[in-house]
Parts: structure tokens; sequence; C-alpha cells
């Protein structure tokens, strides 16, 4: 991956990552209208993050178990 390609994947990452938190923060979608009227690519990213921010969240949960068994 060419630096002009990183520096391109770690925007969307970015954007993704700033979406998400202020669709979650403001309790909205990101453009007007409802679920279905959603731009694919916006909702795509939203789920890639919400997939990632689960997966951390079951990995903190199962450290805090592994932690109160000691």
């Amino acid at each position: 991956m060419g630096d002009t390609s990183r520096h391109e994947f770690f925007d969307e990452v970015n954007f993704a990552c700033e979406l998400y938190n202020y669709c979650k923060t403001f309790h909205v979608l990101p453009q007007p209208g409802g679920l279905f009227e959603q731009d694919a690519y916006y909702m795509l990213l939203l789920d890639f993050v919400i997939a990632a921010v689960n997966e951390k969240t079951a990995q903190d949960a199962e450290e805090a178990r592994r932690r109160a068994k000691r």
C-alpha cells in the first residue's frame, strides 16, 4: 500500500469513526430521511464501525471476566 493510498485509507477510517460518533451522540442518521433513504456507502461504513465497537466491547468484557477470576 503506497503512502497516498494509506493516507486515503486512514482518512476513510477517520471519517467512518466520526460519522459513527456523531450519529450515536445526536441520535440521528447520516442524512435526512429514514433508514432506507440513507446512502449505502455511509451505512456500510457504519456497519464496519459498529462491528469493530462490538468486538472491542466483547474483548473488554472477556478481559474483565478473566481478571475477576484471579
